[in-house]
């Protein structure tokens, strides 16, 4: 049956507002730096407050896509279901032992996010820890960011983003609760427990650039956190990770062909950083813990392929 599309409609065109600005010497010509908005790390956690302009013009950008494609709505519907028939929904992850229990991600069919689960090692029911597809309903945007249990196994750590600026609310909960604690934590990037109450975290700055690591202790106010590293120096990132072995916490930072990473010991978590190697130009190198020794992985004297 013949069908008959409505006209497409006219597109938005922005206005060209000049404005120029010298750079290395250079005179450059800009007709649309008004979208940018001056405000935009404010507005990146709360979108309201972009300029009224702005925000109009994006509307209109936004209705624009609306209408000129109304009339493939149902092909878009029949594409996802092409797609989704291609794809195994209900899935999981491989089993990772942590402790007493076997920890596992689960999808399920015509879900959207991952749940978190786990299992006793003598093949006792399955308990849910974390469903992230229920913490994600009435959400226009929902991304899960961090999850990982604490060494008694009795308490998950978890983050989301709720508005797609990427800075993601660290919270807590009672391991066989449903609902978190009430604690919280804004801005928090990488994660790592210590051997008690005790966790590290890294918080990004204006610029989205996680530059310091704080240590935070279950109960107290995030406010009081201790500030335990800071990287001063803009073109290096820092992040936080727990061995492997579960014996320390590393903070790591490093930049494009630089690394530098400082060790606390996870029973003492009050410890200051321990320093392993210092930065220098041109040395790469990444710590893990076995035993007695610290394995580091390096391209120092001219390992181009890397040496352990």
């Amino acid at each position: 049956m013949r069908q008959f599309f409505p006209a497409n409609p006219e597109a938005p065109i922005a206005n060209r507002i000049l404005e120029t600005a010298s750079h290395h010497h250079i005179s450059l010509a800009d007709h649309y730096a008004w979208l940018r908005a001056d405000n935009w790390q404010e507005a990146m956690r709360e979108p309201e407050k972009l300029p009224d302009e702005i925000k109009a013009y994006l509307k209109a950008e936004n209705s624009y896509y609306e209408t000129a494609m109304a009339d493939t709505i149902g092909l878009q519907e029949t594409l996802i279901k092409e797609m989704r028939g291609r794809i195994k929904e209900d899935d999981t992850s491989v089993p990772v032992k942590d402790g007493d229990f076997l920890y596992t991600w689960k999808y399920v069919e015509g879900g959207e996010h991952p749940i978190r689960v786990r299992t006793d090692l003598e093949g006792g029911s399955e308990e849910t820890l974390l469903d992230v597809n229920k913490e994600a309903e009435g959400q226009a945007y929902f991304e899960v960011g961090y999850v990982g249990e604490n060494p008694s196994q009795t308490m998950l750590a978890w983050s989301c983003d709720t508005s797609g600026s990427e800075y993601y609310r660290l919270k807590f909960r009672n391991i066989g609760e449903t609902n978190d604690s009430g604690e919280e934590i804004a801005d928090v990037g990488s994660v790592a427990w210590a051997n008690d109450q005790t966790i590290f975290y890294t918080r990004v700055d204006e610029n989205h650039r996680p530059s310091k690591v704080f240590r935070h202790t279950l109960g107290t106010k995030p406010e009081e956190d201790k500030l335990v590293y800071e990287e001063t120096d803009p073109r290096f990132y820092c992040g936080v990770g727990r061995s492997r072995s579960g014996q320390y916490v590393f903070i790591a930072t490093g930049m494009n062909d630089q690394d530098e990473v400082h060790f606390i010991p996870t029973d003492t978590p009050l410890a200051e950083p321990t320093l392993i190697q210092e930065r220098q130009d041109g040395l790469e190198y990444s710590v893990e813990h076995q035993g007695d020794n610290f394995l580091i992985l390096t391209n120092a004297d001219n390992a181009t392929d890397f040496k352990l």
